[in-house]
């Protein structure tokens, strides 16, 4: 994005207060210059592995499969 934030990040964290006001992004590493399909795959092993710890995130991610415990 022109502002230089990560417009993923941006666009999930839009989504997420839809049903969470207070819920915000924050980049927990950086990328570089990546496909999308590389992007989603990394954020989906970083949840998994928070799930497993026993956190509940991201509110609008629910629906994937590829963000469970188990797959």
């Amino acid at each position: 994005m022109a502002d230089g934030k990560n417009r993923r990040m941006h666009n999930s964290e839009r989504q997420a207060k839809k049903q969470e006001p207070n819920a915000f992004a924050e980049e927990y590493r950086d990328l570089g210059y990546t496909s999308t399909r590389k992007a989603i795959g990394a954020e989906a092993k970083e949840v998994r592995t928070r799930r497993n710890k026993g956190e509940e995130l991201p509110l609008n991610r629910e629906k994937k499969k590829s963000y469970h415990k188990n797959s």
